[in-house]
């Protein structure tokens, strides 16, 4: 079971609250998600969400008042200690996950996945973009490449001592972040055929 560490906000446009809306429900809903963890800028989104969402026990509502970093984020991972966290983006949703790869993470803590997303249509442009990989991993082949990751699964703690203090979905910070983390000894792979993370942006506004 996983620990989801994100963000939820209130965008401007109807169409991109919507994408991030059913991005929540998809996740409220997967099976394999123990606990939400939102990081909520103001109050306003809190209620929105109220409005929206049905009370659910797996939502875990942080109050920050400002956008978080992937230092808040990782802070609260490590709280969760033995545990397994993903962080990610408030556009994504995870479809498939291959409770094998979790049970590795469990095993091996110094490894761990950096996803690169499907589309909202299921395509995978970023994706194709890289040269494709194999490693066998738990006496199976897993789809690896170098490339974009939206979404970072590992099990807790991970102390890193870098500059981490920076927000998501500017350029370089996922990489950045991933740096910092590899520093500390553990090694990411890049199953995005088993473990399948959905972008929902077909609204493409930022």
């Amino acid at each position: 079971m996983i620990n989801l560490i994100t963000s939820f906000f209130i965008p401007k446009e109807a169409e991109r609250q919507e994408e991030i809306l059913k991005c929540l429900k998809y996740n409220v809903d997967c099976p394999y998600f123990k606990k939400i963890y939102l990081f909520i800028e103001k109050k306003e989104d809190i209620d929105f969400l109220k409005k929206n969402i049905q009370k659910n026990n797996k939502i875990n509502i942080i109050l920050w008042n400002k956008q978080p970093t992937y230092a808040d984020y990782l802070k609260l991972a490590n709280q969760l200690q033995g545990e397994i966290c993903m962080i990610s983006n408030a556009d994504i949703w995870l479809k498939k996950c291959d409770s094998q790869l979790l049970n590795l993470l469990k095993q091996h803590p110094n490894i761990g996945y950096s996803l690169t997303r499907h589309e909202y249509d299921m395509s995978y442009p970023e994706i194709k973009k890289f040269t494709p990989l194999f490693i066998d991993i738990a006496k199976k082949n897993s789809h690896i490449h170098n490339g974009s990751y939206d979404s970072f699964i590992f099990r807790s703690p991970k102390f890193v001592t870098g500059n981490i203090n920076h927000v998501q979905n500017i350029p370089g910070s996922e990489h950045i972040f991933k740096i910092y983390m590899e520093r500390t000894g553990i090694h990411f792979y890049n199953p995005c055929k088993d473990l399948v993370i959905v972008h929902e942006h077909k609204s493409n506004i930022r």
